[in-house]
């Protein structure tokens, strides 16, 4: 991108009939070429029960498109047909932490597992992305415990695309400290 401001990632879910289609890697490297963009700046999205689909043939799939430099991620993680012990194999970047486990930080038992998903995550070179922040508690409670990269409606709630560069333009991060 031919652009003098800082690019920022774009993140898109992916269904598992794009898998299926064996045609999604081509996809991938189409979009990126036609939209001129930097492949690191893209972040495909898959669920946990996606994998289960056919397992080989997703590995193999993701592999390719990591290959491109694209970088994924699994959304929602800790809400489906658990997925852990094929953490390990799964060629992932990020593990998004759905909003459930946000939603209830005071209990000592939420802060419990979130802390083992962060030391398992770091164990196996993974961000974690926690999602559903929505107030200055949350991004406290958790960065106390170690997790650093949060999304939510504290930032921004959803929007229309016309609206993303104007919103970019006017804000900042909110820092960590």
């Amino acid at each position: 991108m031919a652009n003098s401001r800082k690019a920022h990632p774009v993140s898109v879910n992916l269904s598992l009939k794009l898998f299926q289609t064996d045609n999604l890697t081509d996809f991938v490297q189409l979009v990126l070429e036609k939209i001129e963009l930097d492949p690191q700046l893209l972040e495909l999205e898959i669920t946990e029960s996606m994998v289960l689909y056919d397992i080989n043939d997703i590995i193999r799939q993701l592999e390719v498109i990591r290959g491109l430099g694209v970088k994924i991620s699994m959304d929602d993680f800790g809400t489906g047909y658990s997925s852990i012990g094929l953490l390990d194999r799964i060629p992932i970047d990020s593990l998004k932490l759905d909003r459930l486990f946000t939603n209830d930080l005071e209990t000592p038992s939420k802060r419990a597992i979130i802390h083992a998903i962060l030391l398992m995550a770091e164990t196996l070179q993974l961000d974690v992305i926690a999602e559903g922040v929505e107030n200055k508690e949350h991004i406290e409670s958790l960065t106390k415990l170690g997790c650093t990269i949060m999304q939510g409606y504290f930032y921004s709630k959803p929007m229309e695309n016309k609206e993303v560069d104007k919103w970019i333009q006017s804000n900042e991060l909110v820092p960590l400290n």
